[in-house]
């Protein structure tokens, strides 16, 4: 991808997703994001991959609740992004930045964790959550990242 953008242009490059991207959408929008500021994906992104592929084909180790997976947990903050930009009255241009800087800060958060070591799917086998969910659940984040859709940030 880097290839096909000219360095002098990378702060006009601009991401178009889907209204209401899924799970894959969103974190292959990080991905490139990623690529955009960085020039390269982080070493954890594979296993990000990974655990995405195996939401998308259903094939998670059994777990009690689907919310005690960082799956679940990216549902409950987009099911928050949603009611919050509701009583807020925001445009849907507006409720669509909202929700994909949100869940750009859960990946952000998600890969700092793969970063440390965690394991998000063998986890799931062992444990109703990962220790990475445990503490986000005990955490209220109210404050949110800014991340654009564009190189510029």
């Amino acid at each position: 991808m880097l290839n096909h953008v000219d360095q002098d242009h990378l702060a006009k490059v601009t991401l178009v997703l889907p209204r209401c991207p899924d799970v894959d959408a969103l974190v292959a929008a990080y991905f490139v994001q990623e690529l955009l500021d960085k020039g390269c994906l982080p070493a954890e992104a594979w296993q990000l991959v990974e655990y995405v592929q195996r939401v998308q084909t259903g094939t998670l180790p059994p777990t009690p609740s689907v919310w005690h997976t960082p799956y679940g947990v990216m549902l409950g903050i987009r099911g928050r992004n949603l009611r919050y930009c509701r009583e807020h009255a925001l445009s849907q241009t507006q409720q669509d930045l909202y929700d994909v800087q949100r869940t750009f800060y859960f990946l952000r958060y998600l890969l700092e964790h793969l970063a440390a070591g965690v394991d998000i799917v063998s986890y799931l086998k062992r444990r109703a959550k990962p220790p990475c969910l445990m503490r986000l659940d005990r955490c209220n984040h109210r404050s949110s990242v800014s991340v654009t859709l564009s190189a510029a940030t």
